[in-house]
């Protein structure tokens, strides 16, 4: 089952702002960065940074929320950067960017992914 046209307009109005977005997103760190795009005048996307951890498998936790006159829509998405870099925030952007598109490639039944930043050094 593919997309809604509603969430595929979302993810890649949120493609088309990682570039502007601010480095405190791709960062290793503990901020929680929100960045919401307005698609229309009922329907959100939000990009969350939700939490970065450290110890063990080092990842950094993020959502994407949809919803239609503020009310979750259901059709949420999460995924992991995984070993993301300490020094180069580019990198964990790429990851990033990397996890909307395959979010876009595939079907709504695709909620979550994982990503792994040593995919992106030096790309």
């Amino acid at each position: 089952m593919s997309r809604s046209e509603i969430v595929q307009a979302g993810l890649n109005a949120i493609l088309e702002n990682l570039s502007g977005l601010e480095q405190q997103f791709f960062e290793a760190t503990t901020s929680r960065p929100r960045h919401r795009v307005v698609l229309d005048d009922s329907y959100k996307v939000t990009l969350s940074k939700e939490g970065y951890t450290r110890s063990g498998l080092r990842n950094i936790y993020y959502t994407i929320v949809f919803t239609k006159n503020d009310q979750d829509t259901g059709e949420g998405l999460n995924f992991y950067v995984h070993n993301p870099s300490t020094d180069d925030p580019s990198v964990n952007r790429k990851a990033v960017a990397s996890a909307i598109k395959y979010f876009l490639s595939t079907g709504s039944t695709i909620t979550m992914r994982d990503v792994d930043a040593n995919d992106f050094r030096d790309v």
